[in-house]
C-alpha cells in the first residue's frame, strides 16, 4: 500500500515538474521574443474582450496604456489608460436599475465612440453628459457602449444583450465605418461560421483563468482553437483567389439593423439619434439619410460638420488665385460630364515621375487609380507648378470618395480585408446634381493633409481627437434636449 502511494506521489510530482518546466520554458521564450505590432494588437483585444468570444467586453478589464499596442500611440503625448466597468463598458460602474429621476442615454458605436487614443473623460459621450448636466447636476447618464471593431450587426446583438436591459430613454447610434469595411465574408456569414465552430461564446471559468495566468496554457488553448479556425481560413483563401469582396454589412442590412433598434426603443416610449461618424468615406451617408427621412429620426452628420470646419492650407492660396475656381462649371459645355482633380505636392515631398488619384466609387468595386499630370496636359493648367491634375469623364450621379498617392498601388489585392478601399478616403465629391456636359473642379488639395486635421488624432484618418469629440458633443447635446423635451 505504501509503495503504491509513493508511486502515485512520484507520478503527480513528475507531472507537476513537467508542467512547471513547460511553463518556465514558455515564459522565457515569450520574454526573449520580440512581438510584432499585430501580436501586440491581439493582446490588446484579448485584454479587453473575452477570448474566443464574438467581441464580448470583459467586465473590470484594465490596461495601463493603450499607446503600447498600436504604432500611432507614439504620436500621442500622454498615457491612455483603459478601464471597463462591471458591465464591460468603458465608463464608471453603474447599476442595472436606474434611479427614478435619471435620464439614460445609450451611446452605441465603434472605436470613435469608445474614445480611441483618448482618456475616457474626453469621449463625446462623457463630454455630452457634462454639457447636459451643467454645474452640480447628475440627472443625465450617458452610457458608453462604444467598442472597437463593432459593426451595426454587433451593435444589434449588444443592444439586445446589454443596452436594452439597462432601460435607456434615448439611443445614439454611431456605427458605419466597420460596416463599410470590405471582407471576404459578410459579417453575418462570418458570425455563423464562427458559431458553428464554438468560437463565439468565449472562454469562462477554469479555462479562462488558465488562459490568463499560465503562459503554457495560453499557448496550448490558442493552438487548439486554431484548429477550429482552419476551415474558415481555407475558405478565405479560396475567396481571395476568386477576388470576392463583401461589405461586412451591406447598406440594406446596415439600415435594417439600425431600424430594428430605433423601432424597439420607440415601442418602449424612447427615441433615437443616428450619427454619421464615418469620417474616411461616405458609405453611410445614403442609408442614414433614408432613415432620417423615412422614420423621422434625428440625424447628426458629423462628417459634414467636420468638413465645414476645415482649415485651408495657406500655402496654396496663391495657387487658388491663379488657377480655375473650384466647384461646378456649368458653362464647360463638354460632350460628356467631366471631373477635374487637383493636388499640390509640397517641395519637401519627393515623388516619382508621376502621381496618382485613387477613387472609391460604386461603379468601381476596387479602388480605381488614375494617373495625374503636371505638364499642362489632361486638365493641368500650368506645367511645373507642383499642382498635379487629372481629368476624367463621368456618367453616374453619386458621391465619390477620393485621395491622392505619390506612387501606384500594387496590383495584388490584400488577402483578408480590403484596407485600400476603406482607409484612405477623406475627400469626397457630391456629383448627384451635376448637369450633363458640365465639369466639376476639385479644390486644390495638399498631399497627405486632412482638411480637418485639427479635429483628428495625429497620424489618424479615422478617429477624432479631444477637440473633435468636444465638437460632436456640443452639437449632439441640443438635439438630445430637443427630443427629450417633447
Amino acid at each position: 500500500m505504501l509503495k503504491r502511494l509513493i508511486n502515485i506521489f512520484l507520478a503527480i510530482a513528475s507531472v507537476l515538474v513537467c508542467l512547471t518546466a513547460l511553463e518556465l520554458f514558455t515564459r522565457i521564450g515569450a520574454m526573449l521574443y520580440e512581438s510584432t505590432w499585430a501580436e501586440k494588437q491581439q493582446r490588446f483585444v484579448e485584454s479587453i474582450t473575452v477570448p474566443f468570444s464574438y467581441g464580448v467586453m470583459r467586465p473590470n478589464a484594465s490596461i495601463e496604456d493603450l499607446r503600447d499596442y498600436f504604432p500611432s500611440g507614439a504620436l500621442q503625448p500622454d498615457p491612455i489608460p483603459i478601464q471597463t466597468n462591471n458591465f464591460g463598458m468603458r465608463m464608471r460602474n453603474i447599476h442595472l436599475e436606474k434611479s427614478p429621476d435619471a435620464i439614460r442615454i445609450a451611446v452605441m458605436g465603434d472605436s470613435c465612440t469608445f474614445g480611441w487614443m483618448l482618456p475616457e473623460e474626453d469621449s463625446y459621450a462623457r463630454t455630452m453628459e457634462r454639457i447636459l448636466n451643467g454645474a452640480g447636476q447628475d440627472q443625465f447618464e450617458a452610457l458608453n457602449f462604444g467598442i472597437p471593431g463593432y459593426t451595426s450587426f454587433h451593435g444589434l446583438q449588444l443592444y439586445e444583450r446589454l443596452a436594452k436591459p439597462l432601460n435607456p430613454d434615448l439611443l445614439v447610434l454611431a456605427f458605419g465605418f466597420n460596416d463599410s469595411y470590405e471582407f471576404r465574408f459578410s459579417e453575418k456569414e462570418f458570425y455563423e461560421k464562427l458559431k458553428q465552430r464554438n468560437l463565439t461564446e468565449g472562454l469562462s471559468g477554469l479555462p479562462l483563468f488558465l488562459y490568463d495566468h499560465s503562459a503554457f496554457c495560453h499557448w496550448l488553448i490558442r493552438r487548439i482553437k486554431s484548429l477550429s479556425k482552419h476551415a474558415i481560413e481555407q475558405e478565405l483563401i479560396q475567396r481571395a483567389a476568386h477576388k470576392q469582396w463583401h461589405a461586412r454589412v451591406d447598406q440594406d442590412s446596415y439600415r435594417a439593423n439600425l431600424q430594428k433598434m430605433i423601432e424597439d426603443m420607440r415601442s418602449k416610449g424612447g427615441d433615437a439619434i443616428v450619427l454619421n461618424l464615418d469620417l474616411p468615406n461616405t458609405w453611410v451617408r445614403e442609408p442614414l439619410q433614408r432613415l432620417h427621412e423615412e422614420l423621422d429620426v434625428a440625424y447628426l452628420d458629423v462628417q459634414s460638420l467636420f468638413h465645414a470646419q476645415s482649415r485651408p492650407d495657406p500655402r496654396t492660396e496663391s495657387l487658388r488665385q491663379a488657377l480655375r475656381k473650384e466647384g461646378i462649371d456649368s458653362l464647360a459645355d463638354r460632350p460628356k460630364t467631366t471631373l477635374l482633380f487637383r493636388v499640390w505636392i509640397p517641395e519637401e515631398i519627393t515623388i516619382q515621375t508621376i502621381s496618382f488619384l485613387l477613387l472609391n466609387s460604386s461603379v468601381h468595386p476596387f479602388p480605381w487609380q488614375i494617373r495625374l499630370f503636371d505638364d499642362g496636359s489632361h486638365g493641368d493648367e500650368q506645367a511645373g507648378d507642383r499642382v498635379w491634375s487629372g481629368r476624367i469623364e463621368w456618367e453616374s450621379n453619386e458621391i465619390v470618395d477620393y485621395c491622392f498617392l505619390t506612387e501606384r498601388l500594387p496590383d495584388e489585392q490584400p488577402l483578408y480585408e480590403n484596407s485600400l478601399k476603406a482607409l484612405r478616403y477623406y475627400h469626397y465629391a457630391d456629383l448627384r446634381d451635376i448637369p450633363p456636359g458640365a465639369e466639376w473642379i476639385s479644390p486644390i488639395h495638399t498631399l497627405n493633409r486632412l482638411p480637418f486635421e485639427h479635429l483628428m488624432i495625429p497620424g489618424d484618418v479615422i478617429h477624432p481627437n479631444a477637440q473633435g469629440h468636444q465638437v460632436i458633443a456640443e452639437n449632439l447635446a441640443p438635439i438630445v434636449r430637443e427630443i427629450l423635451s417633447k
